[in-house]
């Protein structure tokens, strides 16, 4: 908004009274420093700019109760009404609950593996972390997921350990061949239970726990995905899921009747190829460029 000198705001850092209305202009305080305003309404984003306010401050109002209103940027202020004209600042903070304990973030955003750190917890281990928003489907997210917190009804994440057991020693996942580092990087950062198998002469990369989209009649599967004797040259296609899987709505899901035996289990193949845009290249396509193709499949027979 531009205003023209001989009507402006004056700022006056001498008078530190009480606001009021003087003449044609409407008197108002930023942490006691005086502004004065040609109309009786002004916008929070003015009150800013006035103010010299930075960004990474609020501005707020003490009101009866005792009670405090946050001034936003687009939000309308009538400085005529009572207990509305002396504005103070703070260093913005947000709140975030992890796991019960209640963490003040002075930035508007956050990784899940910062939080977990602040909360007290040790991100290394292998978490099941779940973001709440009111409002919304619980959503499963990894450490490196940001969250912003300036999103209206965030709750808490949850922590929930990978694998728990009564006490006994932890079985180490099979290794039977082996993949691409790259491949292994990804899917240690997955934070999720993997194994490399060999079963009839077929070469398995088996996913447990894998995440569905909300959707499915289950949050969870058994994934895998045949690893071809010459990979990455010869490319990954389709996929498989243990047990058949099945969508909330009834439907059923089209092209997922391919069978196939697998340590014992009857898994479901899902026939979802690459159409001829996206033809496998063994120098940049893996195992991670393949599972968002699964995630891209799933995604959409919910409607994502």
């Amino acid at each position: 908004m531009e205003i023209q000198t001989n009507s402006g705001p004056e700022r006056d850092s001498s008078d530190k009274g009480g606001a009021a209305k003087g003449g044609d202009t409407f008197r108002f305080t930023v942490d006691h420093d005086r502004f004065e305003w040609p109309s009786r309404t002004i916008l929070g984003g003015e009150i800013r700019k006035l103010g010299h306010v930075p960004l990474d401050r609020e501005i707020y109002l003490e009101l009866p109760g005792p009670v405090e209103r946050i001034i936003e940027e687009d939000e309308v202020v009538d400085l005529g009404s009572p207990h509305q004209t002396a504005f103070k600042t703070r260093a913005r903070s947000w709140k975030l609950n992890v796991q019960g304990v209640m963490l003040d973030v002075h930035a508007p955003t956050i990784s899940v593996r910062q939080a977990i750190k602040d909360a007290g917890f040790d991100p290394t281990k292998n978490w099941i972390i779940i973001l709440r928003v009111r409002g919304e489907p619980k959503r499963e997210v990894g450490l490196d997921y940001v969250i912003e917190l300036r999103t209206p009804g965030i709750e808490k994440l949850r922590l929930t350990p990978c694998e728990v057991n009564n006490g006994e020693a932890i079985a180490k996942p099979r290794r039977e061949f082996g993949l691409l580092a790259a491949d292994e990087r990804f899917l240690d950062g997955l934070r999720l239970w993997w194994e490399t198998v060999n079963d009839a002469k077929r070469r398995w990369l088996l996913v447990h726990n894998y995440p569905l989209p909300v959707g499915f009649t289950t949050n969870r599967t058994l994934l895998a995905l045949e690893i071809p004797l010459t990979y990455p040259s010869a490319q990954i296609d389709m996929f498989y899921t243990w047990p058949a899987l099945a969508l909330k709505s009834g439907r059923a899901i089209d092209r997922t009747q391919v069978a196939a035996d697998i340590q014992g289990h009857a898994f479901n193949g899902w026939s979802r190829h690459r159409g001829p845009q996206s033809t496998w290249n063994p120098e940049s396509d893996n195992v991670a460029t393949h599972l968002a193709l699964v995630e891209s499949a799933m995604l959409k027979e919910v409607g994502e």
